[in-house]
């Protein structure tokens, strides 16, 4: 559906100041997005998740036409919106793509129905509907989006979600092939954020979307998304499921800015069966690579706390047990998170909130070998 080759957009310097410069980047320019290329299937929602600065926005912009990159393709369906060396770049108005903007921007002084309405009454004449389709198709799109029951009111007099709803209704109405989303729930508070989530991957099922989703939100893009594909410094740094981007990051920063982890320092000593002995500052930890790893190579390994268990006894058939000692506690309501002393390293658990153990009580605590991310830091 959507095929994005060798993508490159830089900006003068002055106006993306903390965007890094591009190598060899001339008269001041500095590289927003560099040489990115990903694929998006029909009907996948396919997410860009990256911190502020890292090129996710300029790449959307970028697909919708509102940004003419420097270099590279972008097709959807098999049409070609921008190519450089063919010398396409179809306006951002004959895209005929669905974009939902981080404000919402509901025209004030029209209905709900006025505000759904308004993009095929504009349509050339061409292309404009006849009126009882045109009709058809706004009621269509309101009730799919919850909000027919709304129709006559002023857009004012909306919720913070059924605004949310209202703009993504707006971007539906003229049925695009591609709908491009730049983090729509961002405005909203938490527990409503939350709940449009679920109202977001409703719609996509049901209308067989396919949509490319901005957000620097790691829960949001796990929660959404068919493919997430994270972003840093411009470049895409790892694609993949969402399971797969939280348990098996490819990288120091994947594994740091999806969820939380403990990263510890070691070193490789024996290997068996494709199991390797590491030797780190709290003690010996086995771990499982599916890379060959050297004997006496650097490594860091990733741990989520809620693969590490905690025991106030000693299990002598566990692999990976370590004592410790618990230094701090915090609950969370639907969790209890430790963080234990481990020979000086902090190691934080997260653990079923009837567990709760006094901070100074020394601990047994382990890890499953398969559930520990060994990154490679020997080149």
């Amino acid at each position: 559906m959507l095929m994005v080759d060798n993508l490159v957009k830089t900006f003068n310097s002055g106006r993306r100041g903390r965007a890094k410069k591009a190598d060899g980047a001339q008269g001041g320019r500095v590289l927003a997005v560099n040489d990115i290329s990903f694929r998006v299937k029909e009907g996948e929602l396919f997410t860009l998740l990256g911190p502020s600065g890292c090129g996710k926005t300029t790449t959307l912009r970028s697909v919708a036409g509102l940004e003419s990159p420097d270099r590279g393709s972008i097709s959807v369906g098999g049409n070609v919106l921008f190519a450089d060396d063919q010398r396409i770049n179809v306006p951002a108005n004959r895209r005929k793509l669905g974009m939902v903007f981080q404000s919402y921007a509901i025209w004030p002084h029209m209905t709900v129905y006025k505000n759904v309405s308004f993009p095929l009454e504009v349509a050339s004449r061409k292309e404009r509907l006849p009126k009882q389709e045109m009709k058809e198709r706004v009621a269509q799109v309101l009730e799919v989006t919850q909000l027919a029951h709304l129709a006559d009111r002023p857009a004012t007099n909306l919720s913070g979600g059924q605004q949310q709803r209202l703009a993504f209704a707006r971007a539906l109405v003229g049925r695009p092939a591609l709908m491009l989303l730049d983090e729509p729930l961002s405005n909203l508070d938490a527990k409503l954020r939350e709940s449009m989530r679920y109202e977001l991957k409703r719609l996509q099922r049901e209308l067989g979307l396919t949509s490319v989703y901005v957000t620097h939100d790691q829960t949001e893009a796990l929660a959404l998304s068919n493919t997430v594909a994270v972003m840093c410094d411009g470049k895409i740094v790892q694609v993949g499921r969402p399971r797969e981007i939280y348990e098996r990051p490819n990288c120091h920063f994947v594994a740091d800015f999806i969820g939380t982890s403990n990263f510890v320092s070691g070193t490789v000593g024996e290997s068996r069966h494709g199991e390797y002995r590491v030797e780190t500052q709290m003690g010996p930890i086995w771990v499982s690579s599916s890379i060959d790893l050297a004997v006496d190579s650097n490594v860091l390994l990733s741990i989520r706390p809620e693969h590490v268990s905690l025991s106030r006894e000693s299990q002598p058939d566990e692999t990976n047990q370590l004592l410790g000692k618990v230094t701090n506690r915090a609950f969370l309501g639907d969790s209890v998170d430790h963080i234990l002393d481990a020979r000086g390293l902090s190691i934080r658990n997260r653990s079923n909130p009837k567990i709760s153990i006094e901070p100074g009580a020394e601990i047994y605590f382990s890890v499953p070998v398969d559930k520990i991310v060994v990154i490679p830091l020997d080149s």
